[in-house]
């Protein structure tokens, strides 16, 4: 006798979400399991955002080996809270997540640099896909980006023209960790660079921390004009031209 396993679908949407009891706000991509936020129910986390979850990297589609994947976070917004990150796992026909465990201190965003090995095992059932459907629905919320703000679409096209001049950036001792919105400025972008030497740190710890506007426009034209700002500055000059303004000097 054949029994038949059921299947379960997965659907994403993105939301707009406020971080704790801050006045910081964005997107995050809620993950529905059979058209419920199982995750969320179950922990009380939150998803992503979305550019995490569905960016470059590809968290969610499964690797050569079976690798664990945080989907969800705490909800203040910090994966090092906690996460919950189950084994995600793939065949022809099938996408699986198992073994549901809450990591903390393991992950800086869905996937770990190194195995996870602390995790408390969630009361949990294994998911199961279909790849069709998986795939699919994934390729989908990726595509999409009908949530974005004007901003954001700013801060995604300056990073694009930054990872361009990975290169120089090196030659200066900084790598590109993240551009987002300011915090303080409707339209402006804070960017962090990673500073190997300390010769720049503004920040925390390691890094360079800038924020940048500049005057109406598309968010390409504005992209443009912080990227050739940002170019047409000495290095050792950013901080001073373009200081880092953090949650607490608004």
């Amino acid at each position: 006798m054949i029994v038949e396993t059921r299947q379960n679908r997965l659907d994403i949407r993105v939301e707009n979400h406020r971080f704790g009891a801050t006045d910081v706000t964005g997107p995050i991509a809620t993950i529905l399991i059979d058209g419920v936020n199982v995750f969320e129910n179950a922990t009380g986390f939150i998803g992503f955002d979305p550019d995490d979850l569905l960016g470059p990297d590809q968290p969610l589609l499964p690797a050569a080996s079976p690798r664990r994947v945080a989907v969800y976070q705490c909800g203040c917004g910090e994966p090092g809270c906690g996460v919950l990150a189950p084994v995600v796992s793939g065949t022809g026909t099938e996408v699986r997540w198992t073994d549901f465990q809450n990591f903390t201190a393991s992950f800086d965003g869905p996937l770990s640099a190194e195995v996870p090995t602390d995790g408390r095992p969630q009361h949990i059932s294994d998911l199961i896909f279909a790849s069709a459907q998986y795939f699919e629905e994934v390729k989908r919320a990726a595509a999409d980006r009908s949530w974005e703000t004007p901003v954001r679409t700013t801060a995604r096209l300056l990073s694009a023209m930054l990872e361009e001049i990975s290169g120089a950036l090196a030659d200066l001792d900084l790598s590109l960790e993240w551009v987002f919105p300011a915090h303080c400025r409707e339209a402006g972008v804070s960017l962090s660079l990673l500073d190997i030497t300390h010769r720049y740190v503004n920040g925390l710890a390691g890094r360079l921390i800038l924020t940048l506007d500049a005057g109406p426009g598309t968010p390409k034209d504005r992209a443009a004009e912080m990227f050739g700002a940002l170019m047409s500055t000495a290095p050792d000059q950013w901080m001073t031209v373009f200081p880092w303004e953090s949650l607490g000097t608004c």
